[in-house]
């Protein structure tokens, strides 16, 4: 979760657009917060999901990024937090009222937070990324199943975003070609992902997909969607690993090819273009997904509006001006 993220919750929350919304929050606050919660990658393949929503919901209420509405948006982040990973939460609005409450008074601390959560949890059904999604092409298939014989070569127990990228420099395609034109190999890979996890202890195993590889296997159907195509191919992978931006993956590709994500984004275009016959159609298609690319992260701020605000509702709160009531 990043400082946009929570932007675009309280935008949706309280009606916002993205102007308002960012005159409410605190950055640095929020920064800190999110900071202190430590949602990176490693902790959560070692933490239960119950106690990084706890950490999360504790940080944003005692650090309140937000001037208005901060409770809500910090219950709401955390709702959002843990729907992504395939659970919910069975609460009451009183309930959940007093919890929060008593975090921000200093009276309940993490620990507590994460037994509350922990008892409330419930879980619901996800897609499993890890077999052949419908529309996925079979040299996309063969990426994932790269990245897991990857994994397995590392004594990794998981298939993490790093191990993806290894994937698609295998698997070959645009993805895989996109890489190379930025000079990225498969040892500069394994050498940046064993001085970051190091070799692991697994053996006889099958690594599972970590919740934000199945994320970036949901956002490249987007990526997909975006570039008028009717499969998803490596080049949507490696558009999503850039669009998630917080795995290991993307930590790689900035620290060993010091590009961004319109770079990336241009250098895809140019092969997909390459791949195309040269008609003002096709010329057309792909100058609107370069401009969809550009208007991306404001889109973001201000898609899914009401499905955001029937989660908040489900859960007893009411999207009025930040204020809230019980059911």
């Amino acid at each position: 979760m990043t400082p946009a993220d929570l932007v675009a919750i309280a935008a949706r929350l309280l009606g916002l657009d993205t102007a308002q919304a960012l005159a409410l929050v605190d950055l640095e606050a929020a920064e800190t917060a999110l900071s202190e919660a430590a949602l990176n990658e490693t902790a959560e393949l070692d933490l239960p999901v119950g106690e990084q929503a706890a950490a999360l919901l504790v940080a944003l209420v005692r650090h309140r990024p937000f001037a208005r509405a901060n409770r809500q948006v910090a219950l709401l982040a955390t709702l959002q937090f843990l729907g992504e990973r395939g659970v919910d939460l069975d609460l009451r609005p009183a309930d959940a009222r007093d919890l929060i409450d008593s975090i921000a008074a200093g009276t309940t601390g993490r620990a507590a937070v994460a037994a509350w959560i922990a008892a409330r949890l419930r879980s619901h059904e996800r897609p499993d990324m890890s077999k052949k999604p419908a529309h996925f092409t079979e040299r996309a298939h063969n990426a994932v199943a790269a990245a897991r014989s990857a994994a397995t070569a590392m004594s990794h127990n998981y298939v993490g975003t790093e191990h993806l990228l290894l994937g698609l420099l295998d698997a070959g395609g645009i993805g895989g070609e996109a890489l190379d034109r930025l000079s990225l190999t498969p040892e500069e890979i394994r050498t940046a992902i064993e001085r970051i996890v190091g070799y692991g202890t697994a053996s006889g195993t099958d690594p599972h997909l970590t919740p934000r590889s199945k994320k970036v296997l949901d956002l490249a159907r987007r990526e997909a969607r975006r570039l008028r195509s009717d499969h998803v191919d490596t080049e949507h992978i490696l558009l999503a690993i850039l669009r998630e931006g917080e795995g290991l993956a993307a930590q790689i590709l900035h620290e060993r090819v010091g590009t961004d994500r319109v770079t990336v984004m241009r250098t895809v275009m140019d092969l997909v273009r390459a791949e195309d016959a040269p008609s003002r159609s096709h010329r057309r298609k792909y100058i609107l997904a370069e401009l969809e690319q550009v208007f991306e992260e404001n889109e973001r701020l201000h898609g899914e509006v009401d499905r955001l605000r029937a989660l908040l509702r489900r859960h007893g709160i009411e999207p009025d001006n930040g204020t809230s009531r019980s059911a």
